[in-house]
C-alpha cells in the first residue's frame, strides 16, 4: 500500500507525463529500431535516434574516437522544429539564402550566399559543444 509521500510522487510523475504527451514536448517519437542514416540522408547509421519527430541524433563516443575532425555525417543533430527539406547533410541552393545584419552596427546591410563566397574565406578548427 502507498503511503502519502509515495502517492504524491506517482501523481506527480503521471500529470508531468500527462502534460508534457499532450504539449507535443515529451520524447513520444523514440523509436529503438529508427535509422539515423533513413531519417536523414547521408547521416551514419550508427547515430542514436533520440526523437524522430523533431530529429534528435546522438553520436556515440566510440564513433566519435574515430575522427580526428568530426564529419557531417556523424556531427550530431538536435532540432527544435520541423523544417522542409532539412533532412540531409546535403545545402539548400545558394539563391535561397539570405541574411541581414542590423540593430547596433554602423552600416546595416542585407547580402546573399552569393555574395558571401566573394569575399575571402578562411578555414579554422574548432570545439562546437552542445
Amino acid at each position: 500500500m502507498f503511503n502519502r509521500f509515495d502517492r504524491r510522487i506517482f501523481l506527480r510523475t503521471v500529470v508531468t507525463g500527462g502534460a508534457l504527451a499532450l504539449s507535443g514536448r515529451g520524447n513520444l517519437s523514440w523509436s529503438a529500431d529508427a535509422d539515423a542514416s533513413l531519417l536523414v540522408s547521408g547521416k551514419d547509421s550508427r547515430l542514436i535516434v533520440h526523437n524522430t519527430k523533431t530529429l534528435e541524433l546522438e553520436t556515440p563516443l566510440e564513433v566519435l574516437r574515430e575522427y580526428a575532425v568530426t564529419p557531417k555525417k556523424v556531427l550530431f543533430v538536435r532540432s527544435n522544429q520541423e523544417l522542409a527539406d532539412t533532412r540531409t547533410v546535403k545545402p539548400p541552393g545558394a539563391s535561397d539564402w539570405q541574411f541581414e545584419v542590423v540593430g547596433m552596427v554602423e552600416n546595416p546591410r542585407t547580402a546573399d550566399l552569393k555574395q558571401l563566397r566573394r569575399m575571402e574565406q578562411t578555414e579554422v578548427e574548432m570545439v562546437l559543444q552542445c
